[in-house]
C-alpha cells in the first residue's frame, strides 16, 4: 500500500508540474505575440514617417519624383493643388482656394 500511495503522490506532483509548465508557456506565447504586434505597428509608423519626410524633401527641392531610402514619392502639381503619392497610395492632397 505504501508504494502505491507514493506513486500516486508522485503522479500528482508531475501533473501539477505539467499544468504549471503549460500555463507558463501560454503566458510567454501571449507576451511574445503582443511584442510582435507592437513591433509590426512600430515598423508601419516608421515607414509612414519616412514617406512623409521624403515627400517634404521632394516638395522643398521642387522634384516631381524622388526615391530615397527605398521609398519612392511622386509629386503631382496642378492649378487645383498638390497631390503626393507613394507606392500607388495617396499620402497628401492639398487643394488651393
Amino acid at each position: 500500500m505504501v508504494v502505491i500511495r507514493k506513486r500516486t503522490v508522485n503522479a500528482y506532483i508531475l501533473v501539477e508540474a505539467l499544468f504549471s509548465l503549460f500555463i507558463f508557456a501560454m503566458i510567454v506565447s501571449l507576451l511574445l505575440e503582443s511584442v510582435r504586434g507592437l513591433r509590426l505597428n512600430q515598423e508601419s509608423l516608421h515607414h509612414q514617417r519616412e514617406e512623409r519626410e521624403t515627400a517634404l524633401i521632394a516638395l522643398q527641392t521642387g522634384q516631381t519624383r524622388l526615391n530615397l531610402n527605398g521609398i519612392e514619392v511622386e509629386v503631382q502639381r496642378s492649378e487645383e493643388g498638390v497631390r503626393i503619392q507613394s507606392e500607388g497610395k495617396e499620402i497628401l492632397h492639398v487643394l488651393k482656394k
